[in-house]
């Protein structure tokens, strides 16, 4: 299992990394956490790539998180897009913890089919039902670890904003970093 071509970027002093599968017209964003490598533990993010690829045929593209490289991301979208020559693009973007919060602000300038969020982390205090209002017409699922704290301050704020195309879903014992839940993390990715 492998990316089909791995672009490296440097942004600062940081290096990017963009891991693609080249599928069919609909592209699957991954951006993983904060400071994570495009293989992921355990390769959890290859191995979420090519179980989506395998079951729908996807074009899949995997971005590290080092720093926050919005205009990369986006650069990145345009240079799958030209490259395959896809005419009518669908956007998925899955977003773990930090890489969430990077995912919707992603989403509210590209046309967005749908965004999964892996347990999303954001700013302390701040709550992201106004920009997750902004997306509309974009199905958003948010999924925590009954054991990350950080889902349960931000679940009963996130269903107070009336968000809609919204809902919560939960997975038993896992916390923030799935710990010994590989397998239950990659599994995700049919959520899409």
């Amino acid at each position: 299992m492998k990316f089909d071509k791995i672009i490296h970027k440097t942004l600062s002093e940081e290096f990017v990394d963009y891991g693609f599968i080249f599928g069919n017209n609909k592209i699957v964003f991954i951006k993983t956490g904060a400071t994570g490598g495009i293989p992921g533990y355990q390769d959890k993010y290859l191995r979420m790539a090519y179980r989506i690829y395998e079951r729908l045929g996807v074009t899949v593209i995997c971005s590290s998180n080092y720093e926050r490289c919005l205009p990369m991301d986006r650069k990145a979208i345009e240079w799958c897009v030209k490259h395959l020559k896809i005419k009518d693009v669908e956007l998925y973007f899955v977003g773990v913890s930090d890489g969430a919060d990077q995912c919707i602000t992603l989403a509210k300038n590209i046309s967005t089919k749908k965004l999964l969020c892996i347990n999303p982390s954001f700013v302390p205090d701040h709550d992201p039902s106004d920009r997750l209002n902004i997306l509309s017409n974009v199905e958003k699922i948010f999924v925590y670890g009954t054991k990350d704290e950080e889902g349960h301050e931000l679940a009963p704020k996130l269903l107070e904003g009336k968000i809609s195309n919204f809902e919560i879903r939960w997975v038993e014992g896992a916390n923030h970093e799935f710990t010994g839940m590989v397998d239950d993390f990659v599994s995700l990715i049919d959520l899409l």
